[in-house]
């Protein structure tokens, strides 16, 4: 694979060099950041306000149950030190449990709202809007190919060939027109 992009590069070099003689013939490459345009196209969407709140309520719970661990932890230190044995087993087991549960916890509610995200990401509406705000930058500004800049094949790319604010702006009137 890195050999392919190797040759890729090579080629374009070549054809970038070759293209000086035919500066009419080059080809405009733009690049696009895929998540400034998702939190910028969702930023006002209840689905998005949705994702965020259950975030927040789970840092919320998540806080309290460290904290209930915590505070579990000190009355066992307590125990020990009063020399409570029998307590302090008894608390001991209850952190033990505390601890599985919140490694339940985190793993159920992160993977719940990683799904709601998912789902509003590959939402058909969103994508097919996506496409067709990039292709209308791309085809207005003379841009031949669109990449992603988060693409590892990528090694660099000027700032002047990001084209995600020119899309962002699309997206935004197309969806305030409604088409």
């Amino acid at each position: 694979m890195k050999l392919k992009n190797i040759a890729l590069v090579a080629v374009l070099l070549v054809a970038g060099s070759v293209g000086t003689l035919h500066a009419a013939q080059l080809t405009q490459i733009g690049v696009i950041n895929i998540s400034k345009i998702i939190s910028s196209y969702f930023e006002s969407s209840y689905a998005l306000r949705e994702i965020n709140d259950m975030q927040s309520k789970f840092e919320t719970d998540k806080q309290k149950i460290l904290s209930n661990i915590q505070d579990l932890e000190q009355q066992k230190v307590n125990a020990q030190n009063a020399g409570d044995n029998q307590k302090a087993l008894q608390l001991d087991n209850e952190i033990f449990k505390q601890k599985n549960y919140l490694q339940e916890f985190i793993r159920i509610k992160t993977n719940q709202i990683n799904q709601k995200r998912n789902s509003l990401l590959q939402s058909q509406n969103f994508l097919s809007e996506l496409v067709k705000a990039i292709a209308y930058v791309a085809e207005n500004e003379g841009y031949s190919i669109v990449l992603r800049s988060d693409d590892p094949s990528i090694m660099y790319w000027n700032k002047e060939v990001d084209i995600t604010d020119k899309v962002i702006a699309r997206l935004k009137k197309v969806s305030s027109s409604g088409g």
